[in-house]
């Protein structure tokens, strides 16, 4: 790896990160990437802003989820429709988003078993 010399280098790469789910509920496989800077501080202002976080995994559906060629899969106004879809599959799929973005630590999402036992 070499010395970036200018913005241009940085500017000019793909530094998403690309992940592919399966949701059964929906019937395959789905295509989830990492959110930009601006969607992190959309989605940060949304969770501030609503005490209840109403919507916010499912707009986090509409930032992240992308076909084989990078394109967005739903458009702003499906919103009012994912959120009448399961809540467990778009906490899911929100939750994995969020990981990917760097905003939780996957281990944090994996259920602690020997706890589970113990109670």
């Amino acid at each position: 790896m070499g010395l970036i010399t200018n913005c241009e280098e940085i500017l000019s790469k793909d530094d998403f990160t690309f992940e592919e789910m399966e949701v059964p509920e929906w019937g395959g496989t789905i295509r989830v990437r990492s959110l930009s800077g601006d969607e992190r501080t959309k989605i940060t202002q949304m969770a501030q802003q609503r005490k209840d976080g109403d919507g916010m995994f499912e707009q986090v559906i509409i930032f992240a989820v992308v076909d084989e060629n990078g394109k967005h899969v739903f458009r702003a106004d499906h919103l009012k429709a994912l959120k009448e879809k399961s809540a467990s599959v778009s906490q899911r799929i929100g939750q994995k988003v969020l990981e990917l973005s760097g905003f939780i630590n996957p281990a944090d999402t994996v259920p602690d078993v020997e706890s589970a036992e113990k109670n």
